[in-house]
């Protein structure tokens, strides 16, 4: 069965993002972590860039589109933006590198150690890296008003055994 035409993926992909929908991106400065269920530490490592939400709101979580076959991507319908304010290690105002992200679900900030409740975690960049989210520039500044803003956020699955 090709990939394109397995609706397992699409089934995998929306269990997903039911554990994740409305959730909330939280872009990170520093070393990712193995894996998106350890801590994070905010005093020597790691410093929070921005947290997306819908239209950088605050408060509305961030949604999918039902996923098409081995893709899921970002609702359509919303931008996913954040006013970059430092938090952590590196304190605003200031210019920093985003490295990584965490999508977690309404009430996980991805900061704590978490082994109960889905996150999904991967590479940030600027729109020529190959991260797996593109943000709209390489590095972000701290100074009160300039938005993180996610040009695009898609996860697809690959063959799988």
């Amino acid at each position: 069965m090709s990939t394109m035409n397995n609706p397992a993926y699409a089934a995998m992909l929306d269990a997903l993002a039911d554990a994740l929908d409305p959730g909330f991106v939280y872009v990170f400065a520093g070393t990712m972590p193995a894996t998106a269920s350890e801590a994070l530490n905010m005093a020597t490592t790691h410093t929070q860039v921005a947290m997306l939400s819908v239209a950088g709101d605050g408060v509305t979580g961030l949604t999918f589109e039902d996923a098409v076959g081995p893709v899921l991507s970002k609702e359509t319908t919303q931008d996913w933006e954040g006013l970059a304010d430092f938090d952590g290690f590196v304190a605003g105002p200031g210019t920093i590198t985003p490295l990584f992200f965490r999508m977690c679900a309404s009430g996980d900030n991805g900061r704590t150690l978490n082994t109960t409740t889905a996150r999904l975690q991967g590479t940030v960049g600027g729109p020529a890296s190959t991260a797996d989210m593109k943000l709209a520039a390489d590095t972000v500044t701290d100074n009160g008003v300039n938005t993180v803003i996610a040009a695009g956020f898609n996860i697809r699955l690959s063959n799988i055994g």
